[in-house]
């Protein structure tokens, strides 16, 4: 008798265990080409999972695992991306237990399925395995943080350069700050300023306010006071029309006074001033918020 692979509501394989009696002629079905295959023909991790498996064949192949439908067909699937690192940097580590290459999204009804069975570490490991760069970001924050495990800044950034190189761009935003402060990875300030572009073209608030102080302070590019105001008010139309994608109301706050305050250093140096000028914000009876730039006088 071979055990058949059927999707459940959650993602996983519903197949009834095969009777003891069975075991000598166990046959399990490749999750990529949907034959029933001999013990043999699987890896001994593959052969163990209790979801998805490929057979050794598929495994080199790098055939891709898809579901098997009711009616008995195969719903394609992508298979993931394979994630280059930029600067030839580590692949971050895979969790042990992490599973297979498909798809779990973050935050999905399957990924926390997953999550229960097997722990937040290895869901979340699971998820970016499969493409999900918020995943790779979430484990950054866990290593540089020590939520649970040891801090590690190297680790974290490793996740945050894995999460980069597939488009997220909180991942690219966050490395252009490590790398221009040096904190995980070498200091780069051209790096930093390569990561910060990379996140401010998709439209990131951390992208094109770092990208800001890069021509300001000349960090990785040469000094651009002009570029960096103009980048600074991108970012702050950005903030007033869509606080959610900012990081929420409070991100959103502490965006726009930091950047009010970055105009007004900014216009003060225009004029010839050393840079010092901070502005007072606050808000007003109606809801309504308020910033009054305060510039130093030039000398």
């Amino acid at each position: 008798m071979a055990e058949v692979l059927e999707a459940g509501p959650d993602g996983f394989d519903l197949s009834a265990e095969l009777d003891a009696t069975s075991i000598s002629t166990t046959m399990k079905t490749c999750s990529a080409c949907h034959e029933d295959k001999p013990q043999d023909a699987f890896s001994k991790k593959a052969w163990k999972a209790r979801q998805v498996r490929r057979c050794v064949e598929c495994t080199t192949a790098d055939k891709p695992v898809t579901v098997k439908s009711k009616g008995g067909g195969a719903a394609a699937a992508s298979p993931s991306p394979r994630v280059t690192p930029a600067k030839g940097k580590a692949t971050p580590p895979r969790a042990a237990g992490g599973g297979d290459d498909t798809e779990l999204p973050l935050d999905s009804p399957p990924f926390k399925a997953y999550e229960r069975k097997h722990g937040t570490m290895a869901a979340l490991h699971r998820s970016a395995e499969g493409g999900d760069g918020k995943a790779y970001a979430e484990l950054g924050y866990i290593y540089a943080h020590g939520n649970g495990v040891v801090p590690d800044q190297e680790t974290a950034c490793k996740y945050w350069i894995a999460g980069a190189a597939i488009g997220d761009v909180e991942c690219q935003g966050t490395l252009g700050a490590r790398y221009c402060m040096g904190n995980g990875v070498p200091m780069d300030a051209a790096e930093g300023f390569r990561y910060y572009k990379m996140s401010a073209d998709q439209g990131c608030v951390q992208g094109l306010n770092g990208m800001a102080t890069c021509y300001e302070n000349a960090e990785g590019v040469a000094q651009d006071l002009d570029e960096a105001r103009r980048l600074l008010e991108v970012a702050l139309d950005k903030v007033h029309a869509d606080p959610a994608a900012a990081g929420g109301a409070k991100r959103a706050k502490v965006y726009h006074d930091d950047i009010m305050t970055a105009l007004a250093r900014i216009d003060s140096r225009r004029r010839g001033g050393m840079g010092a000028a901070f502005a007072v914000t606050g808000e007003r009876r109606d809801g309504t918020g308020f910033a009054e730039v305060m510039p130093q006088m030039p000398y």
